[in-house]
């Protein structure tokens, strides 16, 4: 008796079905710690890994930032330590329950003595590793990576979401493990990314304190290797120098009166020029902006008849300060700007003819600061509000 064919095509599919047993690699979510964060220090002669993860069952309070529904922290820190990284994560693996999953890390955290010794190192394992993710952000700590990571800062469920946040928050294209990579492979420019530290802050008035994570400036690096750190007003300029700069703000004294007015530039742009004379070799730095005052607390009247005369003066203030900073960077001889590799794009033959001896060349190169600034009317008044009694609300 002939079986019919399609009663032999559902018998052989039924026999199939019975010898697949699903995918072979397949990982259950209770079986994985899922990498947030993690931290890279140098102790002694050897490397410190250190990983953050969520707790799943913490993670259910409405206020998120460090507790949960059992009044517990929602996130959890180990460490290991080992001769290199891979070593240094299997140790720790030894003391975890459940599998190191990293697909998920948003941020990488290096600490200043790990970074000092170079970087190229430690972005092996996760070159090489398929499991780490290449957007990471990568960020530096001053001091060491792990007490940043250990924070318990609120706001965010973990810490380093808050490092993320607020990179993300301070550059227009924040420094992921992949730029930093083509960073170091690329001729004529050096890396600089956001520096983080774990301090406290105070909240009441009886002078109670709470731990905190703030970005103080950025990390600087000729090749693989921290140079040092820049903080304040001097980091502003050179984020600026880089196009880097995300929504910034600047304080002044206005043109005439006492006090202080702030500019908030909604829109920036800057390019890098190289110069070319012969053997003499320039940078011009342009800068376009639009800025608008978001706060006076000034006597000066910043109206129509006076934006000309404020616009120039936040221009000349903007040009010395991006002059300042680019200076101090090149005391440290690390062109984290680009201007190396923006000769070489523009200017190929003479990039060709000084490569070998840039960094003689850097330290000592004219650089000169153009900004093209337009204030905008963009606020209810540009008057101070003592002065405006049209501001005024029966």
């Amino acid at each position: 008796m002939n079986t019919p064919l399609w009663t032999r095509g559902a018998i052989a599919a039924m026999a199939a079905a019975l010898c697949l047993s699903g995918c072979w690699d397949r990982r259950e979510v209770n079986d994985i710690a899922i990498v947030s964060g993690n931290a890279f220090d140098k102790v002694g002669n050897k490397y410190r890994a250190a990983v953050q993860f969520p707790l799943a069952g913490q993670l259910g309070g409405a206020g998120g930032g460090g507790g949960g529904t059992s009044g517990g922290k929602s996130w959890y820190v180990d460490s290991g330590s080992g001769l290199t990284i891979k070593e240094a994560n299997v140790k720790l693996q030894r003391s975890l329950s459940r599998q190191l999953y990293f697909s998920h890390r948003r941020v990488l955290i290096i600490g200043e003595a790990a970074a000092r010794e170079g970087i190229s190192p430690l972005l092996d394992i996760t070159v090489r590793t398929a499991q780490n993710r290449m957007s990471a952000l990568i960020v530096f700590a001053k001091g060491e990576g792990l007490e940043v990571l250990e924070t318990d800062a609120q706001l965010e469920q973990q810490p380093s979401e808050i490092v993320r946040e607020i990179t993300v928050n301070a550059m227009k294209k924040p420094r992921t493990i992949k730029h930093t990579v083509q960073a170091l492979l690329t001729e004529g420019k050096d890396l600089a990314a956001p520096y983080f530290a774990s301090d406290q802050t105070v909240v009441s008035d009886d002078g109670e304190k709470k731990p905190r994570i703030t970005m103080e400036g950025l990390a600087v690096f000729k090749e693989d290797k921290l140079v040092g750190f820049v903080s304040g007003e001097p980091s502003k300029g050179i984020l600026w120098a880089m196009n880097q700069a995300r929504r910034p703000v600047m304080t002044v004294k206005p043109p005439a009166g006492e006090g202080y007015l702030t500019v908030l530039f909604s829109e920036n742009n800057t390019k890098l020029v190289p110069v070319v004379n012969g053997d003499d070799i320039s940078m011009l730095v342009k800068i376009r902006a639009s800025g608008n005052i978001v706060e006076n607390q000034s006597n000066y009247e910043a109206g129509a008849d006076n934006m000309e005369e404020l616009s120039k003066l936040v221009s000349e203030q903007l040009k010395s300060d991006v002059g300042k900073s680019v200076k101090l960077i090149q005391q440290y001889n690390s062109d984290v700007c680009g201007f190396g590799d923006t000769i070489y794009r523009e200017r190929p033959k003479v990039w060709k003819k000084i490569k070998q001896e840039w960094y003689s060349i850097y330290p000592t190169m004219k650089v000169n600061v153009e900004v093209e600034l337009q204030m905008e009317h963009a606020n209810t008044t540009l008057d101070p509000v003592a002065k405006n009694k049209e501001l005024l609300v029966e």
